[in-house]
């Protein structure tokens, strides 16, 4: 249902259809007028007139409201500026919290690794020794031994060196009270930051930016405000004259349709209906300065009505015929579907619709049902 009116249009005695919607009527005129270019120009126009005045509303504040507000981001970002956050530091701190609380249990294990491999009477170094001198004899013989007496050779080296690595982190492996306490002190104070401003540091910091922005723009407000009221101006004009030259071509384009219409009704045995183009200054919209409504009447004696009150379903269908005719490249709909559209017309007239028909389906997909052989012998 949402896509329909985009591929088909049934001209039926019952049934709506684009052209009986007068919010589209602006644009079968734009698009008859050819004022693509001139209407994306003024709506890129318009759109920057929305975003500035929502900027400068966003900046229209009571004085008290802007100073609270500033207490408050300036608190906020002192107290993110003053932790003097580094980013990675939370998982170090979280590392050495973890080997101070295990720090005796470290420590035993080393000790028990580094007596293992080098502290002990018997080791892992001393065994690895006795197994090279003792190899050396049939290194001195066999190639192939010599080689893994070099291979031993090189474990036993890194083996000492692997025991004096350990021996030295376990001597280090002492901490006071005092760097326990600093480092859960400083953890508590990111968690603290973390559940007001970020779910890491790096957050934090982004948030701290944000705020730095926020208090620049409180700070400059009424110099923004001024500048932007300027620009406003300027856009306004230019919009202004945007619209005027819009104007002027929905203008002309109405002209030409509304002769082009009567004519084609007059072709369809319509003498006596009138067809208008009413166009109506209007405050700006997105589309323009202009109100345009499709009018119609019926009787020489009435004033013109929109199209939409027709209350005859055969007039309706040959009026929308006429208008379709005239405006058949404007519509990008491809297929039209003329329910009956010889209701009430016999004769002449009914060949006249047919004529018509058969023009119209040189540049749409038209399918007509109907009573009348003037028409189907046209299909």
């Amino acid at each position: 249902k949402k896509i329909g009116h985009l591929l088909v249009n049934i001209h039926g005695q019952n049934d709506g259809q684009k052209l009986l919607s007068k919010a589209n009527h602006i644009d079968f005129v734009d698009h008859y007028a050819l004022s693509g270019n001139l209407l994306a120009e003024y709506k890129e126009i318009y759109s920057k007139i929305k975003e500035t005045e929502k900027e400068i509303e966003s900046l229209k504040c009571d004085e008290s409201e802007k100073l609270r507000k500033l207490d408050s981001l300036r608190f906020w970002l002192t107290e993110i500026d003053s932790a003097d956050l580094i980013e990675g530091e939370e998982e170090e701190l979280s590392e050495k919290l973890k080997i101070i609380k295990n720090s005796e249990k470290i420590k035993m294990s080393v000790m028990g690794a580094y007596e293992a491999l080098y502290g002990g009477d018997i080791n892992a170094c001393a065994c690895l020794s006795g197994a090279v001198n003792t190899l050396s004899d049939a290194a001195s013989c066999d190639s192939e031994m010599a080689k893994k007496m070099d291979e031993l050779s090189e474990i036993l080296y890194r083996a000492e060196d692997v025991a004096r690595e350990i021996s030295s982190y376990g001597s280090n492996l002492d901490f006071d009270e005092g760097e326990l306490s600093q480092i859960e002190e400083r953890l508590y104070l990111i968690s603290k930051l973390k559940t007001k401003y970020g779910s890491s540091i790096s957050e934090i910091l982004s948030y701290a930016d944000t705020l730095r922005e926020e208090v620049k723009n409180i700070e400059f407000s009424g110099e923004r405000e001024a500048e932007l009221s300027k620009e406003l101006t300027a856009l306004r004009e230019k919009l202004s004259i945007c619209a005027d030259k819009l104007s002027s071509k929905r203008k002309a384009a109405a002209e030409k349709i509304e002769k082009g219409v009567n004519e084609e009704l007059k072709f369809l045995d319509m003498e006596k209906v009138r067809f208008g183009v009413l166009i109506e200054k209007d405050s700006f919209a997105s589309n323009g300065q202009d109100k345009i409504e499709f009018m119609v009447s019926t009787n020489p004696a009435e004033n013109l009505k929109p199209l939409v009150n027709i209350a005859s379903g055969g007039e309706m269908s040959r009026i929308c015929l006429a208008i379709k005719t005239v405006l058949s490249d404007a519509d990008g709909v491809g297929t039209l579907v003329f329910d009956e559209i010889d209701t009430g017309v016999s004769g002449k007239a009914a060949g006249r619709i047919g004529e018509k028909l058969c023009s119209l389906g040189k540049k749409k997909q038209v399918i007509c049902i109907t009573h009348l052989p003037q028409i189907a012998s046209l299909a």
